[in-house]
């Protein structure tokens, strides 16, 4: 073979190893930073909300917010969520959900990929105007027991 040609390879394979190894290293820091900090989860909740709102346009209300992280599987436990339009009607509840994150495919794609995801309890309150549109409704007046 031609001296330059294996020259390439080698350099092509220096540098992929290179990579690759360095993509590691980021990854176990990551990790590392990240279950370190996931018990301070519920300081961020503001954050998390202001994120929410900004990205649906909607109002949402979070309660009590836990994280764990148990090998390569992060979970995270919402004890609540409420999500109403600008004039406060609240048009979804939702109690206990419990998000668990694919951390590998997540990586991999480079976005969020979640493994599961669970709500105990949903509650959509929608009403139809007097025009036959369906609008968010009055949660106020739905028993919940």
């Amino acid at each position: 073979m031609n001296a330059r040609l294996i020259a390439a390879l080698t350099s092509v394979g220096r540098l992929l190893l290179f990579s690759s190894a360095s993509l590691v290293v980021v990854a176990v820091i990551l990790i590392l930073i990240g279950r370190q900090t996931v018990v301070q989860v519920d300081g961020l909740r503001a954050e998390i909300e202001t994120f929410l709102v900004d990205n649906t346009g909607l109002q949402v209300e979070l309660g009590e917010v836990n994280a764990q992280w148990s090998g390569l599987l992060p979970v995270l436990d919402i004890a609540s969520l409420l999500v109403s339009d600008v004039n406060r009607k609240s048009s979804v509840s939702l109690g206990n959900v419990r998000a668990e994150l694919d951390l590998a495919r997540s990586l991999w794609h480079l976005n969020m990929v979640w493994r599961e995801l669970s709500i105990d309890t949903l509650a959509v309150v929608i009403a139809e105007d007097e025009f036959g549109s369906w609008v968010p409704g009055d949660q106020s007046n739905i028993d919940t027991d």
